[in-house]
């Protein structure tokens, strides 16, 4: 379609193949460089963030086993609450080529990126070579950002989801918005009512509705409004048109209903979990309170003018682009998104998305704006030597890649970091020499569980409360049970829950590990709307945004209920058995007064920062795996 239309040509789409390749290779190239581990462990060390977490989603789906509890004693969980509409086609890849299709979904999306970025832009009459440079220059903005020291300043840090390779979002997400922009630019000028149309607008609201719903509203009001400007929305109601309605709900079903599924038969507390808070009035009031509060502060107001007399001003006297007017409507659409959503939703997660798009679309607005006006005043004056871009291009790969090999290099000079991940990998070859089906294992490393469960271990525990759909008893019972298989006192399982200020939040990673959500505190919720907390903790809470789901505080009462929990249940024997290998990272203090039950310590394969413990049944297998 693109080819015929003349939006680009094969050699285009050949140059941007090679420079997403070139830009891909290098990071998998250093990681076999820097550190010896296989495929299966630099998928999750060498992931954005935690988007390695996600990775167990193509794994269940891929399988079809949607309530593994991963434990002897339980069957017949609920189900994940799983994204299917976005891991749906990275699940069948998984299926077939298993850890190497993270890699390859990795260049596939980098590439779809790139040309996405060049479609848009050439519907602003951009000469190809220009869009191609221009394109690029998007990609890489997160990486200069980060050169430049600024992704850390307010505002300018919501830059960096201009793109970024956290799984499953922002990276397999983002780009369906940036297509929906494409696409109404692309019909703006020819007949909107034909199947085609509606199909895809149907599959893309679809698919952000079940992936990312902030997308969503903002895309579902701005083709309203696109629809109303177009004098086309009333025309949807004839008789005639209905037949379009049709292939739209037909084409919107495709993700939403298998969305429904997983959402109906998912484990309630894992979606706790995972942050799903529910709404009531007083809540409401809450968030719509800050809104105004942002709406009217002078930052805010700046730029909605700004913004505002670029397109009415001088866009409708001087440039007259109707894209400009698109991209206004899809502004001012992000902007009154989050007040209908409070009006009509009973549940939110992840709220403060709403606020970063409108930074991220406000961006874009001004850099289309921007690129029109140089075009439209340098028209005969812009560069036409092709070798004058094809050094910027060289120089935009540069600093993507250089960004690359100095995240690698950091990793490297960071020694208790090469020993921590040196130690996983001791791990993973035991259990692999062991055989991982026969294994039982607990650990408290949060990259050795995903490891764990994608390669097929059936027992393990604990299990982070994002990775399982159990209840958040059982995963109490799980913790309990662990710490006393590793004789950890009373005490030291108080510190293990304690809250702790970090910064300009509350925080304790090993809340965050296994319950997350639950224990969210901010102004807009606290767990059961406790106030029992220290003084200093509910003063940090006072002061955390509504917006903030990062701070993590568990109030003082239910600190007691998980003590005397602690303290009164009874690890049965078998319990202390169970376990084949013991897995701690050292890093955590209290893991190092640990004495794992009925197991000696690999000293061969352990390391300062890991301590690797066996069932004293198998003690020769330590030193078999070198």
């Amino acid at each position: 379609m693109f080819v015929k239309n003349n939006l680009i040509s094969n050699k285009y789409i050949f140059l941007a193949l090679i420079i997403s390749f070139i830009v891909f290779i290098q990071k998998w190239i250093l990681s076999y460089i820097f550190f010896p581990d296989d495929l299966s462990l630099k998928i999750i060390f060498d992931s954005s963030s935690d988007g390695y977490f996600y990775f167990i989603h193509l794994k269940s789906l891929s399988s079809l086993e949607f309530n593994n509890s991963f434990d002897i004693e339980i069957e017949n969980l609920k189900n994940l609450s799983l994204p299917f509409s976005t891991i749906f086609i990275p699940s069948l890849l998984y299926s077939l080529l298993g850890p190497f299709s993270i890699v390859l979904i990795e260049f596939i999306f980098i590439f779809f990126y790139l040309l996405t970025f060049f479609l848009l832009l050439r519907q602003f009459d951009l000469k190809e070579i220009y869009a191609l440079t221009i394109s690029l220059f998007l990609l890489i903005i997160p990486s200069a950002l980060k050169l430049l020291g600024l992704d850390s300043l307010n505002y300018i840090n919501h830059l960096s989801q201009i793109i970024d390779l956290r799984f499953p979002r922002p990276f397999l997400i983002n780009i369906f918005f940036y297509f929906f922009i494409f696409y109404l630019f692309y019909i703006q000028k020819k007949e909107i009512f034909n199947h085609k149309n509606f199909i895809i607008i149907g599959l893309l609201l679809s698919y952000s509705l079940t992936s990312f719903y902030h997308f969503f509203f903002i895309q579902f009001l701005t083709t309203i409004i696109f629809l109303i400007f177009k004098k086309k929305f009333f025309n949807l109601f004839y008789l005639k048109n209905l037949k379009f309605l049709f292939s739209f709900i037909f084409s919107f079903a495709i993700f939403f209903l298998p969305f429904l599924y997983f959402f109906i038969t998912s484990e309630p507390e894992y979606n706790e979990r995972l942050n799903l808070i529910e709404l009531d009035v007083n809540k409401k009031k809450i968030l719509i309170n800050y809104f105004f509060e942002k709406f009217y502060s002078l930052k805010f107001i700046i730029i909605f003018f700004l913004i505002s007399f670029c397109n009415f001003f001088l866009n409708k006297r001087f440039l007259h682009n109707e894209n400009l007017n698109i991209m206004y409507i899809l502004f001012v659409s992000s902007i009154l998104s989050p007040i209908l959503f409070v009006v009509l939703s009973s549940k939110t997660v992840a709220f403060y998305n709403f606020f970063n798009l409108i930074i991220l679309i406000s961006f874009f607005y001004l850099f289309f704006f921007f690129i029109i006006c140089i075009k439209k005043i340098f028209a005969t004056k812009l560069p036409q030597n092709h070798y004058i871009f094809s050094i910027l291009i060289i120089i935009f790969i540069f600093i993507f890649n250089f960004n690359i090999y100095n995240d690698f290099k950091l990793k490297k000079q960071d020694q208790d970091y090469v020993s921590y991940r040196e130690g996983i990998l001791n791990a993973t070859k035991l259990i692999n020499h062991l055989g991982e089906h026969n294994v039982n294992l607990l650990t408290f490393d949060r990259r050795l569980m995903v490891w764990a469960i994608l390669n097929d271990v059936k027992f393990i525990k604990p299990l982070s409360g994002v990775l399982v759909p159990k209840t958040n008893d059982m995963i109490e019972n799980d913790i309990i049970e662990s710490l006393k298989f590793l004789n950890i006192n009373s005490d030291n399982f108080i510190k293990f829950f304690e809250n702790k200020k970090k910064g300009w939040r509350v925080v304790n990673p090993n809340i965050q590990l296994f319950f997350w959500g639950r224990y969210s505190a901010s102004k807009l919720k606290t767990f059961e709307n406790s106030k029992d907390f220290d003084k200093d903790i509910w003063k940090t809470i006072q002061n955390t945004t509504p917006l903030n789901i990062q701070s993590i505080a568990i109030p003082n009462s239910e600190l007691k209920r998980l003590e005397n929990k602690f303290v009164d249940y009874n690890l049965v024997k078998r319990n202390k058995e169970f376990v084949d290998i013991v897995v701690l990272d050292y890093r955590f203090e209290i893991l190092k007064t640990s004495k794992p039950s009925n197991s000696i310590k690999c000293d061969f394969i352990s390391n300062e920062n890991i301590g690797i413990f066996i069932k004293k049944e198998l003690k020769k297998e330590c030193k078999k795996i070198f």
